[in-house]
């Protein structure tokens, strides 16, 4: 298969957009949905577009889709909750040369979940690239079920996330290089592993089985060599649907911003808790008075004691949010654990586990020894002007730059930020099947097979709630102890050495606490 991708492929841009019941519009990273309103029928009604969209009956035979679902604001209650759509496809209305396919959340994740819907994916039904212009698009939100009325549904805001579908094929861990931690079949460290099939995975010195070197640290960064990897654990061969890009800080914000004060309080660094009134470190993830690490999510100085606090991004740090150039599509830092994973909860998607995260990057390709994540050794560090800084088309000077080394900026880039038009795979740094920034950007937060809390992972989905403390609450995730998650793609800050892909310096591990490096993305899976 060809290694290069249409170049067409390789401009994404991702994000959230949020919108008033009145038709209100808000744009991040070119997702822009417009035009929204809410009959008494219960139709949610909206125009969606977003750029260099797709689909190919060619390799990688795939598409990209927009994961949709949509908050309420209840009166009645005075919080933001999660909308649960119709069940019946029947009952949905989409343009011409489109699908729509329905995301349920199965009962099992808390206990107090049924089976409903929340969200839908919206993709091209036909293969072609450009785009892609969605008007006129209508889901069915049964507002009763949510024990709702008309009457006490004061807004609403659609959520649009930018996905790549990654197909089911087999694919190969490690490359039979010498990398950290690098995965081979035992007992020749120099082979690859065949994943083929999504059952138990044996670990250990036998032949055939999966394994990894000994640990050079003392605390065994790779894992505890332990097993099975269960038969639930999701390990890349099936299905699944990858945010196109990391988190970015606009994303967070639109978060931050439908949780009540507690919520809030937990997903920030500052000290916002109830009572108080006047913030000095109004940088709230890096709990700092200044901008820094390119980190401009931030509040005002003065907020009111008890209601939610109205986030919004100010990377040009001049106190005026939401400017052309104040970071909404720069990758979001300062990303712990809980976050990333209260973010996928209330989005309806999941964590990533590492071997999606290989599958993502390398496809059914043949490995290649020391490989990056955009499938070559090549390697061009990307040069320290910054054009366009904080705006929706920041770039770099550098002309095929792979990676963001060596404190560039000082800080996070914008997502997405080498593709452009004229490049290729290679020159974008992007994975196989069309996501971005695997490597190089931030740290990306995987669940770890390297650990039993990691290992007990069964892929059950998100249910758009957090419990009362803004907490993901969904069993078999790792928890908030940071015990089964683990980092990999190297980010803007460190070596170039952990972009490779078969890299598992940090596989096991997760420093506790948030991060200059730490982000982030989610999965989900096909329906």
């Amino acid at each position: 298969m060809d290694r290069s991708l249409a170049h067409s492929f390789f401009r994404f841009l991702i994000g959230s957009s949020a919108v008033a019941l009145c038709g209100m519009s808000a744009q991040a990273n070119n997702v822009q949905v417009t035009n929204t309103s809410l009959t008494p029928e219960g139709k949610v009604k909206f125009d969606i577009t977003w750029e260099n969209s797709w689909r190919t009956n060619s390799a990688p035979t795939n598409w990209d889709a927009a994961w949709i679902f949509v908050k309420f604001y209840d009166s009645d209650s005075g919080y933001w909750r999660h909308a649960h759509l119709s069940g019946s496809s029947g009952d949905y209305a989409i343009p011409a040369n489109t699908d729509l396919d329905l995301g349920w959340v199965y009962p099992g994740s808390v206990e107090s979940d049924t089976n409903r819907v929340v969200g839908v994916f919206l993709y091209r039904s036909i293969s072609t690239s450009g785009t892609f212009i969605g008007d006129n698009v209508e889901l069915d939100w049964p507002y009763e079920q949510d024990g709702t009325c008309y009457d006490a549904i004061d807004s609403v805001k659609v959520f649009a996330i930018e996905m790549v579908y990654v197909r089911q094929e087999p694919f190969y861990l490690g490359s039979g290089g010498g990398e950290e931690g690098h995965f081979y079949s035992w007992p020749n460290t120099t082979s690859t592993y065949l994943v083929s099939n999504e059952f138990e995975i044996a670990i250990g010195a036998e032949t055939g089985n999966l394994y990894y070197p000994d640990s050079v640290e003392t605390n065994d960064h790779f894992g505890d060599y332990q097993g099975p990897v269960p038969d639930a654990f999701p390990k890349g061969y099936a299905d699944f649907y990858l945010m196109k890009h990391e988190i970015a800080q606009q994303d967070y914000v639109d978060f931050l911003n439908t949780l009540t004060r507690l919520q809030q309080n937990t997903r920030t660094t500052t000290d916002l808790a109830p009572g108080v009134t006047n913030v000095v470190n109004r940088y709230v993830m890096r709990n700092n008075s200044v901008l820094s690490d390119r980190q401009g999510i931030r509040c005002d100085a003065v907020i009111d004691a008890q209601d939610p606090i109205v986030f919004y991004c100010d990377l040009n740090n001049n106190g005026i949010g939401g400017e052309a150039d104040d970071g909404q599509w720069v990758a979001c830092n300062w990303l712990s654990w809980p976050d990333l994973v209260a973010y996928l909860d209330w989005s309806g998607l999941r964590p990533m586990t590492e071997l999606e995260f290989v599958k993502a990057a390398r496809g059914p390709l043949t490995p290649v020894v020391q490989e990056y994540v955009w499938g070559t050794t090549d390697i061009v560090p990307a040069d320290a002007d910054i054009l366009n800084a904080g705006a929706v088309d920041e770039s770099s000077a550098t002309i095929g730059a792979n990676v963001v080394c060596g404190n560039l900026a000082g800080g996070g880039l914008r997502t997405g930020i080498f593709a452009t038009s004229g490049t290729d795979r290679v020159q974008s740094g992007a994975g196989y099947y069309g996501a971005m920034d695997l490597g190089g950007g931030v740290w990306e937060r995987v669940v770890t097979l390297g650990r039993s809390l990691g290992r007990a992972f069964e892929g059950t989905l998100g249910n758009g709630a957090l419990s009362v403390s803004g907490n993901q609450d969904v069993r078999t995730w790792p928890p908030d102890s940071y015990g089964g998650s683990g980092l990999l793609g190297g980010n803007w800050y460190q070596e170039a050495e952990y972009t490779r892909l078969s890299d598992r310096n940090t596989a096991a591990h997760t420093p506790a606490g948030r991060s200059r490096v730490s982000g982030g993305r989610g999965v989900r899976n096909a329906p």
